[in-house]
């Protein structure tokens, strides 16, 4: 499998730049814009938690998020059961009729 794009800082391709300069010429409503140049140096993400995060991780936290979620749904499940039918049925009918309208 090949990724076109790198993971944070990780690099999948060694010796490649990592300062870029961009320039950007724009043509605005009332006539060209004034040229404008950036200099981006992606060194500074080096020691960042970008440099640190992977798609492996982002899952991680995810799934963290997830489980908080459901456990939070329990307890308002428990300390409301009456609402939490009421939500469930208002769900379902609501699903019932975008069916029916297909």
């Amino acid at each position: 499998m090949e990724f076109l794009f790198d993971v944070g800082f990780q690099r999948f391709k060694p010796n490649v730049p990592t300062e870029f300069t961009f320039v950007v010429n724009a043509e605005g409503p009332f006539g060209p814009a004034p040229q404008l140049t950036f200099d981006i140096d992606l060194n500074a993400l080096r020691e960042t938690w970008i440099g640190q995060t992977t798609i492996g991780k982002v899952v991680e936290q995810l799934e963290k998020g997830n489980r908080n979620l459901s456990e939070l749904t329990s307890a308002v499940r428990q300390l409301n059961p009456e609402v939490a039918e009421s939500r469930r049925a208002d769900r379902k009918t609501a699903i019932a009729e975008l069916e029916a309208a297909e």
